[in-house]
């Protein structure tokens, strides 16, 4: 019973941060219409990370590292979000939308592959087509898209890496579940993303930190900001590293796709995007995708009982 408790729990982890991820998107909008991807991804995750120390320090989260191993934490860190938001910001501005949106919808299928050497997790032919049908439910969503810009061998090559990274992470939190806390991963994770991205961002200010004080005067910009560092960063990872703990990497990967379902559907409540019958379509089909993928992993889990 306890067992099947907590892979209620994961399920519903799952959902959650795949579902605040969602809605992400229209916050980087807000963002990013007042400064640069690099000076905001340095705000973001400094103040997550001061977030998460301030709940170590009162002993909100367990944080005990002590004797433990670091190189695998270190490894999910650079993967995710270190490198994967780099790779896909880099990508996303060398490509077309579109492109994008359909590149980093396989992560479910490069993250199933890859669960099967490095986690030995069993290969189940109908479950990977199961993943690549919600691929073709993304790819039905980043078509609908209007979509400008061309496709450079150099955004592929970016796109490639974030789409490796994105897997490797969902792989990684996995195999090292039962090594560390969701906490202690959340907390490595944008350890590693602060340094890097204060850095990058006062090298974009030009050592001029001074610059980012307006924008804590801008009410929409402190509303983005909250979001995206606490909700979709803190609050979105935790449900992420926890989800591994009760779940196969194969199955947390499968939900990742919810993520496009739920950024049209706050595109077209919040700012008023067009809805054609493509977009439902192509929700409908992710949607059928991530729903047979674990309702097959349902039946499997039944007959082995």
């Amino acid at each position: 019973m306890g067992t099947l408790s907590k892979r209620k729990k994961s399920y519903l982890a799952i959902i959650l941060g795949n579902t605040i991820f969602g809605f992400s998107f229209m916050a980087s909008k807000i963002a990013l219409s007042y400064t640069s991807p690099e000076v905001f991804l340095g705000i973001r995750f400094m103040v997550s990370f001061f977030i998460l120390t301030c709940l170590a320090i009162f002993k909100v989260g367990k944080l005990n590292l002590k004797g433990k191993k670091l190189l695998p934490l270190l490894a999910i860190g650079i993967c995710q979000p270190v490198v994967y938001f780099l790779a896909e910001n880099y990508g996303i501005k060398s490509t077309s939308s579109s492109f994008s949106g359909m590149m980093i919808g396989i992560i479910p299928v490069v993250a199933y592959l890859l669960s099967i050497p490095v986690n030995k997790e069993s290969f189940v032919p109908k479950k990977l087509v199961f993943a690549v049908i919600s691929v073709v439910g993304v790819s039905i969503l980043s078509l609908s898209e209007r979509s400008e810009g061309g496709v450079t061998l150099f955004g592929v090559l970016c796109l490639c890496v974030a789409v490796f990274c994105g897997s490797m992470f969902n792989v990684l939190t996995r195999k090292y579940a039962e090594d560390f806390t969701p906490f202690e991963r959340t907390y490595t994770m944008f350890f590693l993303a602060a340094v890097v991205f204060a850095v990058l961002g006062v090298a974009k200010l030009n050592g001029d930190v001074t610059l980012i004080l307006p924008l804590f005067a801008k009410t929409e910009f402190l509303v983005a900001l909250f979001y995206l560092s606490i909700l979709s960063s803190v609050v979105a990872f935790f449900c992420l590293n926890y989800a591994a703990g009760g779940m196969t990497s194969q199955e947390t990967a499968s939900f990742a796709n919810l993520t496009a379902v739920i950024s049209v559907a706050a595109g077209v409540i919040f700012l008023k995007e067009n809805f054609s019958i493509w977009h439902g379509v192509g929700i409908l089909v992710t949607l059928l995708g991530i729903y047979m993928f674990n309702k097959s992993d349902k039946k499997s889990e039944n007959n082995e009982r």
